[in-house]
Parts: C-alpha cells; sequence; structure tokens
C-alpha cells in the first residue's frame, strides 16, 4: 500500500478473519478511516464514500479498484454497492498492496506549481491545494490546520518553502 504498507502475517488460516493479515495499526487507521467516513454512522459506506476513504489512504480510486471492494459483498451474496468494515477490512487486506497510489499524481501537482524548479513550494501553496482551490476532496479550514501541523509545515511562516517530495515521502509511508 501507500499509505499503508502491510505485512502479510505468517500465512493466516483459513479459519480467522481476512484482516488477520493485517497488523494491529494497520486494522486501526483502516477502521478509522472507515468510520470518518461512514457519514450517518450505520456502520456501512456508499460507492462515493469509499472513493474517499481510498484518497485518504492515498490511492486513486478507479472503478477496477473500487470493484475489486464491492466482490468482496458479492463473495458474501450481497448484491448491492455498499460495504460494511468487514467487508472493507478483507478487500484492504487483499488489495491494496497492488493498488496504484497517488504519489506520482501528487507530485505532478507541486511540480506544476513550483515554477523554478526548486523542488519547494511555499506552505501557503499547500494551504491553497488543500482549502481554498474548489475541488470535490477540499478541505475544511480545521482539517486544513490539522494536517499542516501534522506535516509541520508551517512551523516558520507561510512563507517558507517546503521540500515537497520529502512532504509526499512522510505522508505516504
Amino acid at each position: 500500500m501507500a499509505a499503508v504498507k502491510t505485512k502479510q502475517k505468517a500465512q493466516a488460516t483459513s479459519s480467522e478473519a481476512p484482516a488477520a493479515e493485517l497488523e494491529e495499526v494497520e486494522l486501526q487507521m483502516l477502521r478509522g478511516i472507515f468510520a470518518a467516513h461512514d457519514e450517518n454512522k450505520d456502520g456501512i459506506i456508499n460507492k462515493s464514500q469509499l472513493a474517499e476513504a481510498l484518497v485518504s489512504l492515498g490511492f486513486s480510486p478507479s472503478e477496477k479498484l473500487m470493484t475489486k471492494f464491492f466482490l468482496e459483498n458479492a463473495k458474501q451474496g450481497k448484491k448491492h454497492w455498499r460495504l460494511d468494515l468487514e467487508t472493507f477490512l478483507a478487500a484492504a487486506s487483499k488489495h491494496l498492496d497492488s493498488a496504484d497510489d497517488c504519489a506520482a499524481d501528487v507530485m505532478y501537482l507541486f511540480e506544476t506549481f513550483d515554477k523554478s524548479n526548486s523542488g519547494n513550494v511555499t506552505a501557503q501553496v499547500i494551504r491553497h491545494l488543500l482549502h481554498e482551490a474548489v475541488a470535490p476532496t477540499r478541505l475544511s479550514r480545521q482539517e486544513t490546520d490539522e494536517f499542516m501541523a501534522y506535516a509541520e509545515v508551517t512551523k516558520n511562516g507561510l512563507r517558507t518553502p517546503v521540500d515537497y517530495e520529502s512532504l509526499v515521502d512522510k505522508l505516504m509511508f
């Protein structure tokens, strides 16, 4: 995975839950991502919420990848495009290691704003991309502030250059 590097434990037996192949910290993160995108807290996410969850995990939510998640429903006899937590965890443990991550797309975006080809953008540019640019995945002001603090981007002000390759590495792994 990009944001979640799964480490397969020694051959999980077929009687164990599919999610048993993930490390506990990875399970906790996946549970948190699921809960964050389960907007009505009914224990189910729909197709658009799955797409947002995959973006949160650092993946491009292609139809092919999302179909793999929903095929887990079919294996359990479910005929709808809604996932419960157990199905989400089972699909994540099977399919995210081979999925394309979005690191290259993020790097391309930063390079577009790096007019001097220095490998840096300002914290102000990052804030603009996360919060001010009109996009379906735009973050709220609070989410943007939390991201900026986590990424340690604004510790020296908004005009401080940020090495975006290092930032992407930090966030994806």
